[in-house]
């Protein structure tokens, strides 16, 4: 049987797990027969094409809609699609709602994130569904996640996230640092933190900007950079200046030019409250900075504290200012974390390593 696969994206943003999927779509190019997309027509991967290949424009994001549903049904039939690869959870709803019409459809759910799931009736069906071929875990934790809610062992494979080192090869370093802090003004002897993730409670921007405020009574040769947009952003921007942090902090919004902005950072802080992996983590790793990181979901498989990076527990704001505090003024530490990250990211979290896996979970479904 031939491997002929439909990506199904229902997020209308672009974030990691868009990007993830762009990355497996570009890898399995020469690996299986052909590869489609659906996602909704007014999301930024079908307006953008960003998924380089056939996209069907759903009609919403709704898993519910049958329009969608009608939709994905023709285009399996005509396309001959044998798998269905679901990047999110509404998209494995959609897949579900295929499948009474396509009972032979092999259908492969991406699990991207580390909450666990919850216990009611609809939640159980779509994680004990029979049609459900395989889970992808993006992490060994989520994996084990999955087993704790009781999915068999069998069903779950990990194939870790992944992010490509190429474009960090073409950045002058030092040039990005001078025309960030230049176009911030941001002093040429600062040590410049950053984060670049949603504006969202996941993300525990509350806890940096308390570990901020820390950190700022007793070290003052730092500035923080805050890249990104999303539902808190101006709750963010009211406390950070209630906090008295104006000065110290500036929020730039979204930004396009993401490897550019990681590699003008000497420090990326994620003090996530929860993260099924962290891609941004391994970005940031690539472009140069030292990670300082929560230790919650799949951080701890790349960050080892005082191996390839600082960890804190989730929340713990006064943890995090130490830990930033310990970089700023040991930076022979910083140096030999930083070496050590890149090893890893390169030896574990190689985009080959990311294709391979994926590859051989359809290729283990359509025997």
């Amino acid at each position: 049987m031939s491997i002929r696969v439909l990506h199904i994206g229902t997020e209308y943003t672009w974030r990691g797990g868009e990007n993830q999927a762009q990355l497996l779509i570009e890898g399995l190019k020469n690996r299986v027969d052909d590869q489609f997309g659906a996602t909704p027509k007014k999301s930024v991967a079908y307006k953008e094409k960003r998924w380089n290949c056939e996209l069907l424009g759903l009609n919403s994001g709704n898993p519910y809609d049958p329009v969608n549903i009608f939709q994905v049904v023709k285009f399996v039939r005509s396309k001959k699609i044998t798998i269905i690869d679901a990047h999110t959870a509404k998209a494995h709803t959609l897949a579900l709602n295929v499948s009474i019409f396509l009972p032979d459809i092999k259908i492969v759910v991406h699990r991207r994130v580390d909450n666990k799931p919850k216990k009611n009736i609809l939640t159980r069906y779509k994680y004990f569904h029979h049609r459900i071929t395989r889970f992808t875990a993006i992490s060994s934790y989520i994996r084990e996640v999955l087993l704790e809610y009781g999915v068999s062992p069998d069903k779950i494979c990990v194939a870790r996230s992944a992010v490509g080192h190429e474009i960090y090869q073409k950045i002058h370093r030092t040039q990005c640092q001078i025309e960030w802090k230049k176009k911030y003004k941001i002093p040429a002897n600062h040590i410049l933190i950053g984060n670049a993730s949603a504006l969202s409670l996941q993300k525990g921007h509350q806890t940096l900007l308390l570990a901020i405020a820390e950190l700022q009574m007793s070290i003052q040769n730092f500035s923080v950079l805050i890249a990104g947009d999303g539902d808190l952003k101006e709750s963010l921007k009211k406390q950070s200046i209630k906090m008295g942090l104006s000065n110290r902090i500036q929020f730039i919004g979204f930004i396009k030019n993401v490897p550019e902005f990681l590699s003008s950072l000497d420090i990326l802080a994620v003090p996530s409250n929860n993260e099924g992996l962290g891609t941004v983590i391994l970005d940031g790793i690539l472009a140069g900075c030292v990670v300082v990181g929560s230790r919650v979901g799949g951080i701890p498989e790349i960050i080892t504290h005082n191996q390839t990076g600082l960890l804190q527990e989730v929340g713990d704001y006064k943890g995090l200012a130490q830990n930033l505090g310990n970089l700023i003024e040991n930076p022979q530490l910083a140096e030999k974390l930083r070496l050590a990250a890149q090893k890893r990211v390169r030896d574990e979290f190689s985009l080959q390593s990311m294709v391979e896996g994926n590859y051989q979970i359809y290729q283990s479904i359509i025997k």
